[in-house]
């Protein structure tokens, strides 16, 4: 279970399934995502924007590029509340990236170059930069 967080142990994993199949699997991570859209008004902001990020990704990789720049206007709207902006950035980045959009991808990945991050997002960045 996951700290602050009173949701059913079986949401948690659903995330952590979706976080290991995101790569190589980008369409289960999708169907898990979507299985959890009824449970989101009751989940705290951080974990639909965790959510909402890996979908991005995941439907990115499956080169369906306007439910992933949905899912980060998504993420975007959670920003108001606190939320980190580290990984969105990234996200936007490789959105961008996958559409052979270069410029814009460097754009996004210079913004989240522009925080003062813990070590290992600077890292992140750095690579994402390179």
């Amino acid at each position: 279970m996951l700290v602050g967080f009173a949701a059913p142990l079986h949401a948690a994993d659903a995330l952590e399934q979706a976080r290991a199949a995101a790569l190589t699997q980008p369409a289960e991570s999708i169907a898990l995502f979507e299985a959890q859209l009824g449970d989101f008004e009751h989940t705290p902001a951080w974990y639909q924007r965790d959510w909402l990020v890996l979908a991005a990704r995941a439907y990115t990789r499956l080169k369906q590029f306007p439910q992933a720049e949905q899912r980060l206007r998504q993420a975007d709207a959670l920003l108001s509340q606190g939320l980190g902006k580290t990984d969105l950035l990234l996200t936007a980045g490789f959105v961008n990236l996958m559409q052979q959009k270069y410029q814009a991808a460097f754009y996004w990945y210079q913004c989240s170059a522009q925080f003062d991050l813990p070590p290992t997002e600077q890292a992140r960045v750095v690579m994402s930069l390179g």
